[in-house]
Formats: structure tokens, sequence, C-alpha cells
């Protein structure tokens, strides 16, 4: 941007330049009504010498204007006459021929329709053509009401040409500038979501369409529309850049920390920018109003600026310099609008330099705040990787203490059954030894020639009852023992269950409430008779166990069906819930709802599982659990080599 600026202020001029003119004007107290009384005047010698090329005053009715061209300007292939600012409502050029007639050489402004203007231009532009019977005075007519502002300028061609590029590129620079902030700022908001953005695109979008109108560019371009619709829209511009520029300075520089009503202040005199332009439009009464309200917001924010720099506020102290050259650039347009200062072109533009240097500003905080996010982000992303490190060594270093826990676990278990194996060989065979003389004294005793008494035959019964129990009990702990050796093989033998179940339960002391429920034929299947036995007294000893004392009942019933027979032992028990139905035949299975548990049921169902069937549990009705083995009547020889293994 500066290289731009310094690149078109210093452009050659060429060196066919118009020589010196002179501007006169007529007095601001009198009103002419016509060309003719305009003319009348000046030969009169009624206008006054202006110093430099500009009027801006406060008169009675249109200014009148007279240039006096020297005689090279006249003789010359052209030269250009224009009249700023652009937004004029309406010029008149007249020319004077050497009998003193008043001729009508065209007319331009916001008031007259473009098709009608002299040429195409940014604003009232007449060109000179080079006639004898005209004089070298041309009087220029500028509508106005109270105060009038005309900037005349005479040049050649070339000069007109070169200007003119001049102020395009510098006019291109600064619109640039604001499309660029207009853009940032949208991006912004739409990625963070913050309404302050929205403040930064408004002073961008309404700064840009400002500029464009004062410098004619809304006009030239766009459709041919009345002069009170672009009146309107050119207020309306206005209004909504005082509004956006008050609140976002407010925003952006935190005039909230100096007084909690400093903001609502310039805003509510922001806001009355807009109904007191549009009123001045309506009623013709200029621009004082809305100038006010620029007066008041003006002192307001330079008090905040440099309070806030006084204070320390940091966006303040690095960009204070540059909102007090706004808010002060605007001071000289103001009084050049009352007639209180000349116009030059630093009154005249100082403002809009200050705007592109306040867009500067937008765009270096705008870059200033990615970066710092960027940065941010960045951060919070070494910071996030490093908590996952982190978390992934201390989650490393707890699996391998937990492995090493689970080891030691693991190795204690082991020992652990260790201990349980050997001492179950040992009590198994210490069990078997005793039971074994026991047996074989009371079967001594059948041999004795005296005979026995009944009452102490029945005892003995007993005893030898018991003591085949005890010896089943140490083969058992025995088998027991062979099954924790990893596997077991099934040795098939044609059996009659009703016979062999009649035999089971005479291994169990009389008194005890069982009850049989079996088949009145035989039921010839082929089973393991000691792998058999050892599940149907699993199940018989749970219910046992499971019924309550004094009030046990225990049924066992078995039933053939087309290709199957089931074996089933119920009890009046607490039963099994129905959330542990599909666990109680795990191994080591423990719930204390249930009090079922250890290796009994899962070695019933494994057994059931080598002849091809399986163990299942329901409820026995009223109350009570039941256990049933269901087996195939056929294919049990396919199942003589099946080995399983009480881990599975």
């Amino acid at each position: 941007m500066v290289i731009a600026l310094a690149v078109a202020w210093n452009v050659s001029v060429p060196t066919g330049t118009a020589a010196e003119w002179t501007l006169k004007a007529a007095p601001p107290d009198l009103v002419l009504e016509t060309p003719d009384q305009a003319a009348a005047l000046y030969k009169a010698g009624g206008f006054q010498a202006v110093a430099g090329d500009s009027v801006n005053r406060y008169q009675a009715g249109d200014l009148w204007l007279a240039v006096e061209l020297p005689e090279p300007v006249m003789q010359g292939p052209g030269s250009v006459l224009s009249v700023r600012p652009a937004t004029l409502p309406n010029v008149e050029l007249y020319r004077l021929t050497l009998s003193g007639k008043v001729v009508s050489a065209g007319a331009a402004g916001m008031k007259v329709p473009r098709a009608e203007w002299p040429m195409v231009a940014r604003g009232p532009v007449f060109v000179l053509d080079k006639q004898p019977q005209y004089s070298p005075t041309v009087l220029v007519k500028v509508s106005a009401r109270q105060f009038a502002l005309a900037i005349v300028k005479v040049e050649t061609a070339a000069q007109h040409h070169l200007a003119s590029e001049q102020e395009v590129f510098l006019l291109g620079c600064v619109l640039s500038l604001a499309v660029v902030t207009l853009v940032a700022s949208l991006l912004a908001w739409r990625v963070s979501a913050d309404g302050e953005f929205l403040l930064w695109a408004g002073q961008a979008l309404s700064g840009m369409f400002y500029i464009a109108y004062s410098h004619g560019l809304i006009v030239a371009y766009l459709p041919a529309m009345p002069h009170e619709v672009h009146a309107y829209a050119f207020w309306t511009t206005v209004a909504v850049m005082i509004w956006t520029i008050s609140a976002f300075g407010a925003r952006f520089l935190d005039f909230k920390a100096l007084h909690p009503q400093y903001p609502r202040v310039i805003n509510v005199l922001a806001l009355a920018a807009a109904p007191l332009a549009f009123i001045s439009v309506w009623q013709g009464w200029g621009t004082a109003l809305v100038r006010s309200t620029q007066a008041g917001l003006i002192v307001l924010f330079t008090v905040g600026v440099a309070w806030q720099i006084w204070r320390g506020h940091p966006l303040a102290r690095r960009y204070g310099v540059v909102a007090l050259l706004l808010t002060v650039s605007g001071i000289p347009f103001l009084l050049l609008q009352v007639g209180l200062v000349p116009v030059t072109h630093l009154s005249l533009n100082a403002w809009q330099y200050a705007l592109a240097a306040c867009d500067l500003v937008l765009l270096r905080e705008l870059v200033s705040r990615f970066l710092q996010q960027r940065r941010r982000a960045n951060e919070a992303q070494i910071h996030l990787q490093n908590l996952l490190l982190d978390e992934k060594a201390q989650l490393e270093q707890r699996v391998v203490e937990r492995t090493a826990a689970l080891v030691q676990a693991n190795e204690e278990l082991e020992r652990a059954e260790l201990q349980q194996r050997e001492l179950l060989s040992m009590a198994s065979h210490e069990f078997r030894s005793p039971a074994a003389a026991i047996q074989t004294t009371l079967e001594a005793l059948e041999y004795l020639r005296e005979p026995i008494p009944s009452v102490m035959q029945d005892r003995l019964d007993h005893l030898q009852a018991a003591a085949r129990r005890l010896s089943f009990l140490a083969n058992r702990l025995i088998e027991h023992d062979r099954w924790r050796e990893r596997s077991l093989q099934v040795h098939i033998e044609s059996l009659d269950l009703r016979s062999w179940l009649i035999d089971v339960l005479g291994d169990y002391p009389d008194g005890l409430p069982l009850s049989l429920d079996l088949p009145s034929e035989p039921l010839w299947v082929r089973v393991d008779p000691v792998l058999m036995r050892i599940a149907c007294q699993n199940l018989i000893d749970n219910a046992l166990n499971q019924a309550p004392k004094g009030e046990a009942q225990v049924r066992i019933q078995l039933r053939a069906e087309a290709a199957s027979f089931r074996l089933s032992v119920s009890d009046n028990g607490p039963g099994v819930p129905d959330e542990f139905k599909l666990k109680v035949f795990d191994r080591f299975f423990s719930q204390k709802a249930s009090l079922r548990n250890g290796l009994g049921l899962s070695i019933v169902r494994t057994v059931a599982q080598l002849h091809g069937g399986d163990a299942h549990v329901t409820d026995a009705p009223p109350r009570g659990a039941c256990f049933t083995i269901t087996l195939p009547l056929k294919g049990a020889e396919d199942q003589s080599a099946s080995t399983m293994s009480l881990t599975q």
C-alpha cells in the first residue's frame, strides 16, 4: 500500500501544462436567477477573485463562478474543466460569445441523467473546444442550498488523463485494501463465530461504499437512478459507516472499561446519524445535523483513545496512534464543509487515507490473531501429544505391573491347586485303606457259624453300606484327580438304567428324603457306568444340600423318549435365579444367591457332553430346581473314544 501511494504520488507530470487561469465567484449575498444576470454581473465587475481553485462557503442562492482562461488555453487543441466533488447534484457550464451572448455548454451532476453529460466521467467534466466566437471566460453554476462547495480545475487533456490515472490508482489501492479487509473479516467470523468480526466487515464494507460514492464510482458505473435514490443511498452508507466504525472502535478498544455507559452513549449518537440524514434529505436541510453527530463522536473517540493509552490498554497502545489519526482526520473534513478551512488535498482526502490505515491495522490484527491462535493450537497439540505419551507410558507400566501380578497370582493358584491335588490324593488313598479293611471284616462276619441277631444284622448292613459309601467317595477323589490330569476317556457298556439307578441309591443310607420315579420296563442304554454314577450322585448330593433341613424332598425321575432319555433330579430348595441358569454349570461358579458352587455341576455337564448329550436346569414347581441330563439312546458307541478336559 505504501509503495503504491509513493508511486502514484511521484508520477511525472507531462510538460505541456495549461497556463495560469483565474477563478472568480459572485458575492454570497446575491441571488442570481438566470445566466444572463450572472453574465451582466460579471461584465460589471461584480465577481470577486478567489484564492486558489476552490470555494466553500454559505450563501443565499446557487454558486456562480467565472473561470477566466488565458489565450494559450483557448488556442490549444482542447482543455478540460472539471468540478468536484463528484457528488454535486447539478453543475451547468455557460460560454460567453464575443458579442456578450450567453450560450449553454452542457450540464452534469447527480440530478442530470448520464446520457446528457458532455462526456463519460466520474463527475462533472467539460471539454473546452477551441471556438473563435467565444470569449476566454466561462460561467459555472453550481446548484446549492445554504452551503456551497466546489473545486474547479482547468487542465490540458494530457494533464487530466494523468491526474485521473493517479486518482484511480490511489482509489483502487484503498478499495482493494477495504475488500481484503472485508473478506478476511468474514472468514474470521465464519471460523470463530465472533460477532466482533462482523463489525470489522461492516466497517470495511461501508467505508468502501462511501469512498466509491464520494469519488463518483457509484454514479458513473451503476444503472441510472433518480437523484433522490442516490441521496438516500449515499446517506444510508454514511450512517452505516458512522455506526460500524463507532461500535467497532468502542468494542475493539474496550471503552466499557472506562465507564459502563461510555459505549452506550457512542452507540446512541452513532445510531442517530441515520434518522437525521433521512430527515435532512427529505427536508433539504443539508448535512449540518449529520455533521454534528460526527463532531460529537470525534470528541468522544479522541477522549476515549487518549484515556485508554494513558491507562496502558494493550490494543490502545499498539494501535492508538492510528485510531487517533482516524478520528482527528475527520476534523479538517468537517471544518472544510462548513467553510472554516480551505479546500486542499489533505483536508479533502485525509480521512480516506486514515481509513485505509485503519484497514491495514485490522489486517495486521487479524494476522496477529491468526498466528496467535495457530501458535496456541500447536501448543495445545504438543500438550495433548505429551499427555498421550505420558498416558501411554503409564498404561504400559500398569500393563507390566498387572501382568506381573497375574503371573504371580497364577503361580500361587497353581501352587494352591497342586497342594489341593496332593491333599486329595493323599486323603483318597488314606480313605481307601480303612474302608477296604472295614468292608473285608464285615464280609468275613457273614461266614460266622453262629447266627447274628436281626438287630445286629441291620446295624452291620448299615455299617457295610457306609463302608461302601466311604470307598466310593475315595474312588471319586481319585477320579477327580484323573480329571485334573486334563483328560478322561469314556468306556461304554450296556446298562439297564432302571436297575442301575436303584443300585446307585443303595449307596445312600436309609432315611434320606429320596423318591424314585422309574419306568415300568427296563431301559437299556450304552454309557460309561462310572462316569454316569459320578454325575448322578453329584446331582443327588447337590439336591440334598439345597433342600431345607427337616423338610427336604428330592425326587429322581427317569424317562425314555423317542431318541433320548432324561435323568432328572429335583429339589424343593431356593431354586436357581434366571440370571444364573446359564452360569451354574461353569467351573468354580460361585454365587451367594444360588448357593450352588464348586466342580460338581461342571462335572455333570462334562459327563453329559462326553456321551453326546447335555445338562440343563429348570424351575421345579412349586419351588426348587430341577437338573436334567439328556442323552441320546443311539450312537453312544460313537462316543467310546471321546475325551474331554475339565478345563474346557
